[in-house]
């Protein structure tokens, strides 16, 4: 085997091995980057490949972007910097761990067999400290194996059967240090990168992995730009009144953060519907960012205001149960979903200043008037199949705020 070679310690330069290029993403709608121009068009409109020097001349303004350093690093000296914090996790990263005991129990077993394994990226940041971007579930599984208070046991193992059942306590020494002592190729991502490209780092290694949602990969990788907007979402997310409306989302979902990402619908369909042609995903992703970079105007105290007196109005009207189904006997059941979520959040927002949440009787009629909307068969011919489509998600947001008109 090998000897690692030493690592700079945390912000300290050592040899350029390599950049990689990256293409920023531009968020529906917005400008093209600059260096992108303007893409050639033919006589019909088609479009007409870029020269090729003007190429080569985009690829390399991309490539300055985002300068990289490679060194191997030993599995001992990663566990040393981690403690002592000159390589972070952020718990939001944290919260992504998927692999199971069978999975950590077989990268222990590969390092122990000095089967090859993929880098790690970390990020650089400002104060020099590396910030883990990609290798969350193999550092996590070496930082279980050699966790002294609650080990890891292996199990699953399948090359060498005989590790099964061992700890690290109880494995000998020599296979200890083995363990410790095996190099893996670190990529730092410098800090002189600019803040998009690191982004668009993270986000590339992130969704290619262990399974994770879409707010989770946003919750983590937004704040590398700037975490003002992703907070905001954060902090609504936990307004009292919004998680009474919620509270029928299964515990599942809630725990992958689509607390957060429903907030981020609110906002997202409320103020740039015209931009969604389909894919939720991709479009929220593009709305997050586009704030976030302020290519998207966002009045944060005007939408904190709206927010919260639309969401006091629905926790009001019919609490725990304004964004559930009703069942056969006329009575709500515990299962919401995000179409009702859209429809009625949306559109009860332009009506809820002349809700008068005081007024008893008007309470009572909007609450038989939404039971009724869910149970409406030409409301919900917009919730089934294809509901994802623009025009029936305009369908049903513009049939409430219609129904809604009617009795104000």
């Amino acid at each position: 085997m090998s000897s690692p070679s030493q690592p700079p310690s945390a912000g300290q330069p050592a040899s350029l091995s390599g950049s990689t290029a990256l293409t920023p993403v531009t968020p529906a709608g917005a400008a093209a980057p600059a260096g992108g121009g303007v893409q050639p068009k033919g006589l019909f409109g088609e479009s007409v490949p870029v020269p090729a020097a003007d190429l080569l001349k985009i690829v390399e303004e991309r490539l300055r972007a985002t300068r990289t350093q490679s060194f191997d690093i030993s599995v001992g000296e990663i566990l040393s910097i981690h403690e002592r914090r000159e390589l972070v996790i952020r718990p939001e990263f944290q919260r992504l761990f998927r692999w199971s005991i069978e999975k950590q129990s077989r990268f222990i077993e590969s390092l122990l067999l000095e089967i090859p394994v993929p880098p790690i990226f970390v990020i650089e940041t400002e104060s020099g400290v590396y910030e883990l971007i990609d290798g969350l579930q193999r550092i996590t599984s070496v930082m279980n194996f050699f966790n002294e208070a609650s080990p890891l046991v292996l199990e699953g193992c399948d090359i060498v059967r005989e590790l099964n059942g061992h700890t690290a306590q109880t494995l000998p020494l020599a296979l200890r240090l083995r363990v410790k002592r095996v190099p893996l190729r670190m990529v730092v991502v410098k800090r002189e990168s600019s803040p998009h490209a690191k982004y668009e780092m993270f986000y590339r290694l992130n969704t290619g992995g262990e399974p994770a949602t879409d707010q989770e990969v946003r919750n983590c990788v937004i704040r590398i730009i700037d975490n003002r907007f992703n907070q905001f979402i954060i902090d609504r997310a936990g307004l009292a009144h919004y998680r009474t409306c919620i509270s029928n989302f299964s515990e599942e979902q809630i725990k992958k953060l689509y607390d957060q990402e429903l907030v981020l619908r609110f906002f997202a369909f409320k103020n740039a519907r015209d931009r969604y042609r389909h894919a939720i995903g991709e479009f929220l992703t593009d709305y997050m960012l586009g704030v976030t970079e302020v290519e998207i105007p966002f009045d944060y105290a005007a939408e904190q205001q709206l927010f919260e007196s639309t969401f006091a109005a629905l926790a009001a009207i019919d609490g725990e149960y304004v964004f559930c189904r009703i069942g056969e006997s006329g009575a709500p059941t515990k299962r919401a979903t995000p179409n009702f979520f859209e429809a009625f959040s949306l559109g009860t927002a332009p009506h809820v200043a002349r809700i008068n949440l005081a007024d008893g009787a008007l309470v009572g009629r909007i609450r038989d008037l939404f039971r009724g909307i869910r149970q409406n068969p030409e409301f919900i011919a917009h919730t089934g199949p294809g509901s994802n489509q623009p025009s029936k998600l305009a369908a049903r947001i513009d049939f409430v705020t219609t129904k809604l008109a009617e009795i104000l």
